[in-house]
């Protein structure tokens, strides 16, 4: 009796061993669990922190990038107030000077016989030039720049006195119906004449030119180095400062 007492109290020992065993598992389990739930939220607290960090770099960065632009953009208006203002005064420093077009090449160019070219052209226009009214005056070389180009090179011309050149551009319509057959040459050639405009105007010019085609218009000129254009005998004239001034002529 006394052994099956014994025997009858060690079973619920032995039944609850696994259980125990269990328990202890889960406990160690969930230890283990907590413990990575510790280090995830650090881990989420650090990238919380990072994600800040990043946030505030990011507008940092932003806030740099808009004023970078905005001081760009303002280089960018005063490099273009530069380049305009040089322009305008290279302009004005050829505010004397006129470009006779259409003369053939002579086989050897001297400044005697463009001087010459001159005062015949004169002759043309019903103008009375001298030698005393022209200060220099060459014919352009025909460089490779101008190889493919219509005509001959220009001959750039610098008068003394304003008031000649200014007599002997406005005079530039009697020319209409003229060649270089009335100057002596054997060439047929229209003659021209132009203001000397720096090559920033020239550009211009030439972009005027083929809006002028595209949109039909009429007249086209330009007056101390100042380009105008007109759609027809309309009094509406268009004054061209920039390629922007064109770009609104083309919208409209």
């Amino acid at each position: 009796m006394m052994r099956c007492a014994h025997v009858a109290n060690n079973r619920p020992d032995e039944k609850l061993n696994p259980l125990n065993s269990t328990i202890s598992e889960l406990k160690k389990s969930v230890k283990e669990v907590m413990s990575f739930l510790e280090f995830v939220n650090a881990k989420y607290d650090e990238l919380l922190e990072m994600m800040k960090s990043s946030k505030e770099e990011r507008k940092a960065l932003k806030d740099e990038n808009k004023i970078l632009k905005a001081t760009i953009r303002s280089i960018e208006s005063s490099l273009e107030s530069i380049t305009r203002a040089n322009n305008d005064l290279e302009q004005y420093t050829r505010r004397e000077c006129a470009e006779i077009r259409g003369i053939p090449v002579a086989a050897t160019p001297s400044e005697e016989q463009t001087n010459n070219v001159v005062t015949d052209v004169g002759k043309l226009l019903g103008m009375d030039i001298t030698q005393n009214d022209i200060s220099v005056n060459h014919q352009m070389p025909q460089s490779q720049k101008h190889k493919g180009k219509p005509g001959p090179p220009a001959i750039i011309v610098k008068c003394t006195r304003r008031d000649v050149r200014d007599n002997f551009y406005r005079a530039r319509k009697q020319l209409k119906d003229l060649t270089t057959r009335d100057l002596g040459y054997f060439e047929k050639n229209e003659i021209y004449l132009a203001e000397s405009l720096t090559e920033r105007n020239l550009v211009l010019f030439k972009d005027c030119l083929k809006v002028k085609k595209d949109m039909e218009f009429k007249f086209i000129w330009t007056l101390n180095g100042k380009i105008f254009m007109r759609k027809d005998k309309d009094p509406a004239v268009h004054h061209i400062n920039n390629k922007e001034d064109l770009q609104k002529i083309q919208s409209r």
